[in-house]
């Protein structure tokens, strides 16, 4: 969204979280037929550092799954 052409007089404002990105991510190889390879990645933001205490008030903003 484009506020300042809208809002010329507007500004904006970043704060400081403790959040910090998780990414979760495996990639396996001859898995499906006809495909090389699997990949899959799971985003999310926590404010737990062990990536192991997954945080639930958070879900992934991106999910991949792919075949190659």
């Amino acid at each position: 969204m484009d506020y300042m052409a809208t809002y010329p007089k507007s500004t904006v404002r970043y704060y400081a979280s403790d959040m910090i990105l998780h990414v979760d991510s495996k990639a396996v190889y001859l898995v499906a037929q006809g495909a090389k390879s699997r990949i899959t990645g799971y985003y999310y933001l926590s404010d737990y550092p062990d990536p192991n205490a997954f945080s639930f008030h958070n879900p992934p903003f991106h999910v991949v799954s792919k075949f190659i």
